[in-house]
């Protein structure tokens, strides 16, 4: 019976140390994964979806009008997607557990959180991580007019107007045992719209 509990110790302990050696391996291929802010999808400004090329002066009448209520009421809720493509050259898969990340728009830094999904990349590929964004530009840019922040969003997705700068910092993290370790800093991905 002694011989049988040590042998399963020992398997056991072996298999631990195997899954550990492995996340280790990913680890390092994650490091040599390469990042890059591809776009913005998705984008509702106070409930109104707004397209590539989306204009002030293309939106229906009510949207119009739902939208200066907002700036009236100081609530401009934004909402949409940035799209981070990452390319793992490595042979072997790589993965994160999650990802501490910093949004700034030019040069302020509106928002930080956190993207909570397990994400895997395939060796010798590319992958697309999608991570939600939330805010309400009135809360975020306090100094700045209703129409300033509602023409900004527009930026956002037709380009038109002033060039919009991009800037997302993110720290992968990916569990290792029972550790999740960090990237050892930010990676800056930046954008002009």
């Amino acid at each position: 019976m002694k011989k049988w509990v040590i042998l399963v110790f020992v398997a056991m302990l072996s298999l631990s140390a195997c899954d550990v050696l492995q996340q280790a391996s990913e680890l390092q291929r994650l490091s040599l994964c390469e990042f890059e802010l591809s776009g913005i999808h998705q984008l509702r400004l106070a409930g109104i979806a707004l397209n590539n090329g989306s204009t002030r002066s293309g939106i229906p009448v009510g949207e119009s009008i739902t939208l200066a209520g907002a700036v009236f009421n100081h609530s401009l809720p934004l909402d949409f997607d940035l799209m981070v493509k990452v390319n793992n050259p490595n042979q072997g898969k790589a993965s994160l557990n999650r990802m501490d990340y910093i949004l700034s728009i030019d040069g302020k830094e509106v928002l930080s959180g956190n993207f909570q999904e397990k994400f895997m990349i395939n060796g010798g590929s590319s992958a697309m991580m999608k991570i939600p964004v939330e805010m309400d530009l009135f809360k975020v840019l306090q100094n700045e007019s209703g129409d300033a922040l509602v023409n900004l969003a527009f930026n956002l997705v037709s380009g038109s107007g002033q060039p919009t700068e991009i800037l997302l910092k993110v720290k992968p993290y990916i569990q290792v045992g029972s550790s999740q370790l960090p990237y050892p800093t930010y990676i800056n991905l930046r954008r002009n719209l």
